[in-house]
């Protein structure tokens, strides 16, 4: 038998508490009104540093980041064929690499 809808109101409230009930509720509402409109419910968390370096200084020396808006040599170390990476910057796509001792590690997209 499926709940009612008091029951999964309860629910709700039970596990988000009065406020974000209250808001997911008008979110479900405008969503029904207009597929569109929302209520997107945002929360920034500061995570503290420490005052003192876990790692020591030299650690990770060796790797360099790029951010690279256009297509370069190190990429050919993808695999990928010369068109494909081509496509995705002529879309607007930036790629951030990741390189140790001038050679690709890694990398992501990001558009």
């Amino acid at each position: 038998m499926r709940p009612s809808v008091l029951d999964r109101l309860r629910t709700t409230y039970r596990e988000m508490g009065f406020l974000k009930s209250l808001l997911y509720l008008a979110d479900r509402v405008l969503r029904k009104l207009n597929p569109r409109c929302g209520i997107y419910l945002y929360q920034f968390v500061a995570q503290p540093l420490a005052e003192k370096p876990r790692l020591s200084p030299s650690r990770g020396k060796s790797y360099s980041f790029q951010l690279l808006g256009a297509p370069e040599p190190v990429l050919n170390a993808l695999g990928r064929p010369a068109y494909v990476i081509a496509q995705r910057f002529a879309q607007g796509a930036q790629c951030l690499v990741a390189l140790k001792d001038h050679c690709l590690v890694g990398c992501i997209w990001f558009g």
